[in-house]
């Protein structure tokens, strides 16, 4: 008889069928279950094959969209949204000014020492 081989991951057999089991994306949650796990997801298929867990369609990579109807209030989320995205770049062009400042000082610092040594016969 064949030696199965020990697939050594964090969550249990049962958890990991019942995770794939549930999944409305099985191909999504193979690879979720492979990453929370530390292992490849030829692993977790293992796992699956060996607890007889039947393997479900894949979803295509590029299925058929729905026509979907855009919401009629579809201006308030999106006003919502931009206006976080400017506050947050207004706050990370800030904190970039005080960074560049930061730079600009410690170049300076740099080049002073750096003069020392050269005059003091010491390369950098």
């Amino acid at each position: 008889m064949e030696e199965e081989k020990k697939i050594i991951t964090k969550m249990t057999d049962f958890e990991i069928c019942k995770s794939y089991r549930e999944a409305k994306n099985p191909a999504g949650q193979l690879k979720i279950l492979a990453e929370l796990n530390a292992c490849s997801i030829i692993d977790i298929e293992e796992i699956l094959k060996r607890n007889n867990e039947p393997m479900r369609k894949r979803q295509s990579k590029n299925p058929v969209k729905k026509e979907t109807k855009k919401p009629a209030n579809k201006g308030i989320l999106p006003d919502i949204i931009s206006d976080a995205i400017i506050r947050e770049y207004d706050r990370v062009s800030r904190e970039l000014e005080v960074k560049k400042a930061e730079v600009e000082e410690l170049n300076a610092e740099l080049a002073v020492i750096t003069e020392w040594l050269s005059n003091h016969g010491i390369k950098t």
